[in-house]
């Protein structure tokens, strides 16, 4: 049997940039719909998630945010706001977010 090696730190360390320009490829493709359909507002959810996907929450809060203008009681992107706040250390979030009909099963999900 060939041995098994654990991955090296430079390793990991490139996989998460290669995963990092994945993520901004989406981006960038949801962003350029929007420029032209605006009213697909909801693929900010998308973005949001690929936002959180890369450690950027502020950024993904933004994108949910967008779409709670348009839609105040869209629950993917209350649930996304909660998740990202909670990824940030704000533990309030999972309360504030439950209050407002995410169960807590659902903010706590791990996609």
């Amino acid at each position: 049997q060939a041995e098994r090696r654990m991955p090296t730190p430079e390793l990991d360390q490139h996989t998460r940039r290669q995963i990092a320009t994945r993520w901004d490829a989406a981006i960038s493709g949801y962003q350029s719909v929007l420029a032209q359909l605006p009213q697909l507002y909801e693929l900010n959810i998308q973005i949001g998630s690929a936002y959180a996907q890369k450690f950027e929450y502020e950024s993904a809060i933004t994108s949910f945010r967008v779409v709670l203008v348009d839609e105040p009681e869209n629950k993917d992107a209350k649930v996304g706001i909660a998740r990202a706040r909670l990824a940030m250390g704000d533990l309030s979030a999972a309360a504030s977010h439950q209050r407002s009909g995410a169960s807590l099963e659902t903010i706590l999900r791990i996609r």
